[in-house]
């Protein structure tokens, strides 16, 4: 989500999906049309930014120290749980586990002052929270793994969570080293059972000490970037989304395939950090990726995006990789067979914009510097979005709701990137967002375009058709947005945080 300085008055608006209160509107109505407003429902307080997941949403505070969640807690995703008194008194419905007011989650592992919140990533139904001090912390729907927090359990005596490094090689098979990489601790005891929903912020150890700068967070997986320029996945991994695990060798490059996976485990190692006994001496007949060594040792992640199953990230050298499910050609590589390995996908990206059609409605003056170099990567469930430094927008994946923002329906998906060229955003984006198959662009004008699935409203035109290009949200009448801070667009839902 995008966010900037805020000042001390703010207004709340949302849209879309609502069905399990998500919206902080105080009701369960699941098609909202249009931008309403939230009245007070912070009370008072400054909100940095709000995110979310498939039901659930997540406010971040402008002193980075206090979280607001609410929505579906049905799997712990709201980061607490509740008593039927505590229910009733913050007008929740029980039976269904919904919060309908914002309701600060304990973050008391925070306690030192010098501690601030980075950053707040929501899958289907877990969340993810990286610390200023480069700690993560997950909590709601663990059945993958993608809490990262490996042989969870918990005490049904004191209820006091215990990770388990015994038998942690049933969880990710024939792999004897994966344990050094994590600080789990305890003994299994008769007395516990394995758990599958984590209702409250749980720290995901290591013992190498990793500094994370960045998550993300999938459907049912997570991914996580180390200040050492490594990535590591974690949750389900059926579809290639975790990767594979990549290790630098004078051999080869060690590439395992992992389907789930319980525990954070690498995926992009940067640098010679690890030594060749890590990795297979054996060349890997089947290697269809086209990373080598100099690629791993000298050019660095420094953005990280997922979608519903496949995950994609940017390199320092401006060099775009995707790896996951590419049933609708996501990851952009022109071909639908799912990939473990990461993709470089750049010389699809650099030959849309090339040869740009010139018979377009929008005449593109190709700027090499600007034009070719990727700004910022954006996931949705079955889409990889490509915004360059030049605000050039490329799409590309699934389109049977019109999410490629082409106008033409007539295209079942599209496997290489394809420019966005509508002219109320061509080279005007100011802020993006994309949710499960729909996507929001605030422009330089101050104008608000959405496109694709609408089934819940979510493009805020005050209808619920499909929309094949982008098209302008109705919202003159209830707000302006030349003082927009904050723009989201978790899954089916939207927040729009306006200044006054």
């Amino acid at each position: 989500s995008f966010y900037m300085e805020q000042s001390s008055s703010q207004d709340f608006y949302s849209f879309g999906a609502g069905s399990n209160g998500q919206l902080g509107n105080q009701s369960l109505e699941d098609c909202v049309e249009l931008p309403i407003k939230l009245d007070n429902i912070f009370k008072n307080e400054c909100v940095k930014e709000i995110v979310g997941g498939g039901g659930h949403s997540i406010a971040i505070l402008n002193n980075r120290k206090i979280i607001y969640s609410w929505g579906r807690n049905t799997e712990g995703q709201l980061g607490f749980e509740l008593s039927d008194e505590e229910y009733e008194n913050i007008r929740s419905d029980n039976k269904e586990k919904i919060v309908f007011n914002p309701t600060v989650v304990d973050l008391s592992f925070m306690a030192n002052n010098n501690i601030l919140i980075k950053k707040v990533a929501c899958g289907w139904n877990h969340t993810l929270l990286l610390t200023s001090n480069g700690e993560v912390y997950s909590w709601g729907c663990n059945k993958f793994g993608q809490l990262g927090l490996g042989e969870f359990f918990i005490y049904k005596s004191i209820n006091e969570p215990v990770n388990i490094l015994e038998n942690n090689k049933n969880n990710i098979k024939k792999n004897t080293k994966t344990s050094s990489l994590h600080n789990l601790v305890q003994k299994k005891k008769s007395s516990i059972k394995y758990s599958k929903i984590v209702s409250s912020p749980h720290k995901i150890q290591n013992n190498e000490n990793l500094f994370i700068v960045d998550i993300a967070c999938g459907l049912r997986h997570s991914i996580i970037l180390s200040e050492n320029v490594a990535i590591y996945g974690f949750g389900d991994g059926k579809f290639g989304q975790l990767g594979n695990h990549v290790l630098n060798s004078k051999f080869n490059i060690k590439k395992k395939f992992l389907k789930t996976c319980n525990v954070p485990y690498p995926i992009y190692i940067a640098g010679p950090k690890y030594n060749n006994n890590d990795c297979d001496k054996e060349p890997n007949s089947n290697n269809n990726s086209n990373i080598d060594d100099e690629v791993v040792n000298n050019d660095p992640i420094i953005r990280i995006s997922c979608g519903w199953k496949h995950t994609v990230y940017l390199t320092e050298n401006n060099q775009l990789f995707s790896f996951g499910c590419n049933k609708y050609g996501q990851l952009g590589n022109n071909t639908v067979e799912d990939n473990p390995f990461p993709i470089l996908i750049n010389s699809f990206v650099n030959e849309s914009i090339i040869n740009y059609n010139s018979q377009s409605e929008v005449k593109l003056e190709l700027d090499y510097n600007n034009d070719l170099f990727i700004d910022n990567i954006y996931c949705s469930w079955n889409n990889t979005y490509i915004l360059t430094k030049s605000k050039i927008l490329l799409a590309l994946g699934r389109n049977n709701y019109g999410q490629l923002g082409i106008n033409d329906d007539s295209i079942p998906f599209v496997m290489v990137p394809f420019i966005v060229d509508h002219p109320g955003i061509f080279k005007k984006i100011k802020q993006m967002e994309v949710g499960s198959e729909h996507c929001l662009v605030l422009t330089t004008d101050d104008e608000l375009y959405s496109w694709g699935w609408n089934e819940h409203g979510q493009l805020g035109t005050g209808d619920i058709k499909d929309k094949i290009k982008p098209t302008k949200v109705n919202y003159k009448d209830v707000l302006t947005l030349n003082n927009l801070q904050h723009l989201s667009a978790p899954f089916g839902f939207n927040f729009l945080i306006i200044n006054n």
